[in-house]
């Protein structure tokens, strides 16, 4: 008798064994699923910074009505500290708008002398690209003088319009 309840012993030792791993098998496969959200912090974007255009250096031979031209060099630099795309650069004749007349390099209006008399191709500006911090471009821009002959352009002899190259 003693053989056989010592075996029924271990047969419910046994059991219960079962019963406590299977119980902690199926405990070790339960979970919970919960949804949760926060804000802290913040990631602080900069903004953009315009652009640097110098470096200004003209070559060419004097311009008169219909002849001569002369090559504006410049360099359009990224200020930003970050990348930023030159998505296009114009360059035109330094204007007054009140009177149309062209300014010098100093923004001093050149009276009599009309802006809309030069004409300037940009099509040598520099390229469209995105630029890192500092980057630079370089581009040209040719003036001229094309022949007019109904208006009197005395009043732009011996002066320099100012080519006004604007970068975005």
């Amino acid at each position: 008798m003693k053989l056989f309840g010592s075996k029924k012993r271990k047969l419910i030792a046994g059991g219960v064994a079962l019963v406590a791993t299977a119980g902690l098998a199926t405990g070790a496969f339960a979970y919970f699923t919960a949804n949760g959200n926060g804000t802290g912090g913040a990631a602080t974007v900069g903004d953009t910074t315009g652009w640097t255009v110098n470096n200004f250096n003209t070559s060419g031979t004097d311009l008169y009505p219909g002849s001569g031209s002369q090559t504006v060099s410049y360099d359009v630099t990224n200020a930003s500290a970050g990348d930023q795309h030159l998505n296009s650069i114009v360059a035109t004749i330094s204007v007054d708008t009140a009177s149309g007349d062209a300014k010098d390099a100093a923004g001093n209006v050149i009276a009599g002398c009309k802006a809309i008399w030069f004409s300037v191709d940009n099509t040598g500006h520099a390229a469209y690209a995105t630029l890192a911090a500092s980057g630079t471009e370089s581009g040209t821009a040719v003036v001229t003088m094309p022949s007019n002959t109904i208006d009197n352009q005395d009043a732009c002899r011996t002066h320099a319009p100012a080519v006004k190259i604007v970068a975005s």
